[in-house]
């Protein structure tokens, strides 16, 4: 395999055409543990802040929500993670955040590799039923202003091996687009619809995230709510309807298919 490069000047010069100016760090090391754990830690020692980014060739400690880890092995897939600052107020904004982060990289795949992509909530995105992009948001000083969230995307690109356990369930994205392009475009889109989610509210987002959506109406178990689902609230949570026809909006967890899928 050929010795990962990862061009700066040039992600600098294609996402200067396509987000507004400000000031920039970027990190990029062949191998890390994790870009997003890298950029808890600088938060933490007070050192990273809005605008900063990290991007790596290699993680020897992908992570995905709920402690579980991301497949990350060398290669031409795209681990990157950015810091962003959240607005007021946080409660309503923070739990978008994955939304906006889904909402740019599927239209990222669409754009530039053409790919049908699919979202599925409440952030990974799916190619002819496959994971090839995962998203994992974390604020790690909740109670600080202001509210910093490491925004981390784990993309799959070409062919690729797969360990045995996810060989049925991963997948990747073809293009011919470099790095450095899909980088960019990734990150004005996310910076874009967190601009558009402060200043106008998060109803543009929430209708771009079910137009990108995987079709509702599945049979899901989620926790200990069963039923099927229906769309997004205005929240950004999952609405499930229950046998008894309930609905439950869902906040977070794990989407597990259950029983037979019903139509729309």
């Amino acid at each position: 395999m050929d010795r990962w490069r990862f061009d700066t000047q040039l992600f600098l010069k294609s996402l200067a055409e396509r987000s507004e100016a400000r000031e920039r760090v970027v990190i990029a090391q062949a191998s890390m543990d994790s870009t997003s754990s890298e950029l808890v830690r600088r938060i933490l020692d007070g050192q990273a802040a809005a605008g900063h980014i990290v991007i790596a060739g290699h993680q020897t400690a992908g992570r995905g929500r709920q402690r579980h880890s991301w497949h990350s092995p060398p290669g031409r897939n795209l681990y990157i993670s950015a810091v962003a600052s959240i607005a007021e107020p946080i409660n309503q904004t923070l739990p978008l955040v994955p939304l906006a982060a889904g909402a740019a990289v599927a239209k990222t795949v669409h754009r530039l590799a053409g790919a049908p992509a699919r979202l599925k909530w409440p952030n990974d995105l799916l190619l002819d039923g496959r994971k090839v992009a995962g998203i994992l948001c974390e604020a790690p000083r909740v109670q600080q202003r202001p509210v910093l969230a490491v925004v981390g995307l784990g993309l799959n690109l070409g062919q690729q091996p797969f360990p045995e356990e996810l060989e049925t369930i991963a997948g990747a994205v073809l293009s011919d687009c470099t790095i450095e392009t899909i980088a960019a475009h990734w990150i004005a889109g996310l910076e874009s619809r967190l601009n558009e989610m402060h200043a106008d509210g998060p109803s543009k987002l929430l209708d771009e995230w079910r137009e990108l959506a995987e079709p509702f109406g599945r049979q899901v178990r989620i926790g200990s709510v069963v039923g099927t689902t229906v769309g997004l609230d205005d929240r950004g949570h999952l609405l499930v309807k229950q046998e008894d026809g309930m609905l439950v909006p869902v906040a977070g967890g794990i989407v597990e298919p259950f029983g037979e899928e019903v139509d729309r």
